[in-house]
């Protein structure tokens, strides 16, 4: 026994020790993989995959990914499942210290379709060049639909090929067939596709014959919604006797016969031909395309028809009971069909009731948008009638038959009687004569009234009494005698009706003289951005505005007018913008008009040319000027290697220099350090000329190309990952979205963070000429990152402008003839949107 116990313990250490020795030698792979949608291939979150064996599940994030670590190496089998998606499985292969792919599809489940067809065939025979058919949304809710299988067809045109439905509505399509490019019969399958679902549309056209034998007239029937039977006729056009037609392709059960399906014509002659509908099977709108045939020849005859439904209005509510309320409303649907109305008032004397429209069109009433219908509002008046109640008859008139809403309201009896307005005057310093009005605002009858009070001999009033009708008011004349008014006084009148008193109260105020100040009497701004004023009125309140006697745009104010209360002071501050402006001295003149007069004030300022290496300094690594070599003016004196020999030319802002690179040479600078291989950095620099192709990237120690920008079809574009940018899904990257670039010089501002901003992910943001224009974001793997094989951060060994790049054994982006000036790197920080204008302004003059 204890011989067993040594040999237990013996294996156990022997476990442990193999352990250890496996961890140390990293025997482990790990799968990564990303999952999308087998149709559209968008990412698809909150898919759950498991990992068999190990029964291991990962849920995919809003980026579609998910991984497992640490795994044994051997087969393993991946299973992707997600609501209204049908489940998938794949088989992967896990190799030591090795990332297998896992990318997975799923389908979706085919649900019950939403979208209908009014046709599955148009057949164009052999003349005709225009169809048409509609795409129904039979569901309830809005969906996109799009048209495809029309790859590499020449001969036809679908118009539109894509748009929105909402639902329970129809959208018409226009088929158009390109004879001129028709050499042989065609027939072709096109597909409608809408959420997930898709609907195939049947399309034959034949080669016209040089000679027609028959004539359709007329070439479309439509049943509109009434008819239930049209004629056509099928006319001998030919010149070699008698021709034989017949008729097919009727494959709808709502015509219910057509009469004769063939016959024999003569020459010149037409035969009738009768098409009867079967109403009971039109729903909505139908179409479809029957083939007349003679000796070969096929032409198209288009029929159609509406359902007809009979249209009625409702109002609601059917009675309107208002009581003492102010406001109703009422609703109008129309179903089936717009309808036109008219509202009348059927008694004359009900003009208390008010309408907010007296006529209008109500559209057809749809249960998927309820706010298709009519609204009117209803408001009382009862302003001039006597307490009790009242009623009227609201009567809506269309061409259908008359709808009459009773309508009821009360007016009770008021308990104030007497109203006064204003209650108090103030005739201030200026004012010599003011109103106030007396009202009968009761509903039982006239009101006799008075004023009493009036003891101040510095004022009158006239009238001093009246009698008032119900809803009636009276305008009472206060004057003012200034002459006897001494500084500040003050007096309080009444006015008495029906037991009640109203007190006005009235003041006075003895007016001195005003006058206007500002100080200082002249601003010296020199090279500040503002500089303040301030008006000062005295012994009453002054208006004032502001403006230059040389109208100057380069000066602006915080207000261009305002007042300026008695014994009071206001700030004005002068603004200068030197944007635009030449280096120098400027001056203007500040005028301030009131109607004491005008008040000037000299102004001077200067514009200082700026140093733009000092400009935005902070975190400055490299600033290339290019004034006749590619030396860098910062501290940090890195040269560029010019490879291909560029040239220098004059930028024409200034008459400095900048470089220029030729698309043919595939001339480019070469700087030995990645300068932007930094998890946070931004790059500036002004171009001219720039055309698709490569504009700049970095190079990785193991030669591996990151970290570019290109234009692609006019759109500039930056791709960071040495994934994105040396295998072909570089081209599923999304390039910024800003206006055609012309060909004058333009800042471009470039900057980008990870994982800052959001987690796993490059957030890049694109400035032109100092405006912001957009975010691109980009997908990095973080656990990638620290790796320098594969790692794209901090293993830079030379930063290329210019030239070409080539992105692997296939494919290179181009070089492109291009002007580059004022080349800015900061290694270690974003600059803000603030920071990239100030760099805008002070190079735009250098």
């Amino acid at each position: 026994m204890k011989s067993l116990n040594n040999k237990c313990l013996y294996l156990l250490m022997l476990l442990l020790m193999l352990s250890c020795a496996k961890d140390e030698e990293d025997l482990t792979g790990s799968i990564y993989g990303k999952v999308t949608d087998a149709q559209s291939g968008e990412v698809l979150q909150g898919a759950t995959v498991t990992l068999t064996p190990g029964g291991i599940s990962r849920t995919t994030g809003s980026d579609g990914t998910y991984e497992f670590l640490n795994l044994e190496p051997g087969q393993y089998q991946v299973e992707a499942k997600k609501a209204d998606y049908v489940t998938n499985t794949k088989s992967i292969s896990v190799v030591t210290a090795k990332n297998a792919m896992g990318d997975i599809t799923l389908a979706p489940v085919k649900k019950d379709a939403k979208i209908e067809l009014s046709a599955s065939t148009l057949n164009f025979g052999k003349n005709n060049t225009s169809l048409s058919f509609d795409i129904f949304n039979k569901g309830t809710a809005k969906f996109n639909w799009n048209i495809s299988g029309l790859d590499k067809v020449d001969w036809l045109e679908v118009n539109p090929a894509s748009g929105a439905l909402e639902a329970g509505k129809s959208c018409a399509v226009q088929v158009s067939l390109l004879r001129e490019k028709l050499t042989e019969n065609k027939e072709l399958t096109i597909i409608v596709n809408a959420d997930k679902e898709s609907v195939s549309l049947k399309i034959t056209a034949e080669v016209e014959k040089k000679t027609s034998k028959i004539e359709i007239t007329p070439s479309k029937l439509d049943f509109g919604t009434d008819e239930s039977v049209l004629t056509f006729d099928v006319k001998n056009i030919g010149n070699s006797g008698n021709v034989s037609w017949n008729i097919t392709g009727l494959d709808v059960d709502w015509i219910a016969s057509i009469t004769p399906m063939k016959g024999e014509t003569e020459q010149g002659k037409s035969s009738a031909v009768k098409i009867t509908l079967d109403r009971a099977k039109v729903k909505d709108h139908v179409k479809t395309s029957i083939l007349i045939n003679a000796d070969g020849e096929s032409l198209p005859l288009e029929v159609s028809a509406d359902e007809k439904l009979e249209r009625r209005i409702e109002v609601d509510p059917a009675t309107v009971a208002l009581g003492e309320q102010e406001k109703s409303t009422l609703t109008l649907r129309s179903y089936y069909g717009a309808t036109s109305y008219l509202l009348i008032i059927k008694e004359s004397d009900a003009d208390w009731l008010k309408l907010s429209k007296m006529n209008g069109s109500i559209p057809q009433y749809d249960a998927a948008n309820p706010a298709m219908k009519e609204t009117v509002e209803l408001s009382v008046s009862r302003e001039g009638l006597q307490a009790g109640d009242y009623s009227c008859t609201l009567i809506v008139r269309s061409d259908l038959k008359d709808l009459e809403i009773p309508v009821t309201m009360k007016v009770k009896e008021s308990d104030k009687k007497l109203e006064v307005t204003p209650k108090a005057i103030d005739f201030g310093q200026d004012t010599n004569s003011s109103t106030f009005t007396v009202k009968n605002v009761g509903n039982t009858g006239t009101l006799d009234w008075n004023v009493s009070g009036v003891n101040a001999d510095w004022i009158t009033v006239s009238p001093v009494e009246g009698a008032l009708g119900m809803g009636k008011s009276a305008t009472v004349t206060v004057s003012l005698d200034r002459s006897k008014v001494k500084g500040q006084v003050g007096t309080i009148i009444k006015v008495n009706a029906a037991g009640a008193s109203e007190e006005i109260t009235v003041s006075a105020e003895e007016k001195p003289q005003r006058r206007f100040e500002v100080n200082p009497q002249s601003l010296t701004i020199g090279v500040n951005d503002k500089a303040s004023f301030s008006v000062s009125s005295y012994n009453g309140a002054t208006s004032y505005q502001l403006s230059t006697k040389e109208n100057v745009a380069w000066v602006s104010f915080s207000k261009n007018s305002g007042t300026v209360a008695a014994s009071a002071t206001e700030n004005v501050e002068v603004r200068i913008n030197r944007n635009g402006l030449t280096v120098g001295d400027y001056s203007c003149t500040v005028v301030v008009q009131t109607d004491l007069g005008d008040k000037e004030i000299p102004l001077t300022m200067i514009v200082e040319k700026k140093d733009a290496s000092k400009v935005v300094a902070n975190g400055l690594y490299v600033y290339y000027t290019f004034e006749g070599n590619t030396k860098s003016v910062t501290e940090k004196t890195l040269t560029a290697s010019a490879i291909n020999s560029p040239t220098y030319v004059s930028n024409s802002k200034d008459g400095s220099q900048a470089i220029s690179f030729s698309r043919t040479s595939e001339s480019y600078i070469s700087i030995p350090e990645g300068l932007v291989d930094k998890y946070k950095f931004s790059v500036s620099f002004w171009a001219k000329g720039l055309s698709d192709g490569h504009i700049f990237h970095s190079v990785k120690s193991t030669n591996e190309n990151n970290f570019c920008l290109s234009m692609v079809n006019g759109q500039l574009k930056f791709t960071v990952t040495k994934y994105y940018n040396g295998y072909p899904s570089y081209d599923k990257s999304t390039p910024f979205e800003h206006s055609t670039l012309d060909d004058d010089w333009h800042m471009i501002t470039l900057t980008s963070d990870y994982p800052k901003t959001s987690d796993a992910t490059i957030t890049s943001k694109l400035y032109v000429d100092g405006e912001y224009v957009g975010v691109a974001t980009e997908y990095c793997n973080p656990y990638s990152q620290g790796n320098s094989s594969q790692a794209d951060y901090g293993y830079g060994v030379k930063f290329q402008f210019g030239g070409a790049m080539k992105r692997n054994s296939t494919t290179t982006l181009n070089a492109v003839s291009m002007n580059i000036d004022n080349l800015r790197v900061y290694d270690t920080r974003v600059l803000s949107g603030s920071e990239v204008r100030e760099i805008y302004e002070a190079e735009k003059q250098n």
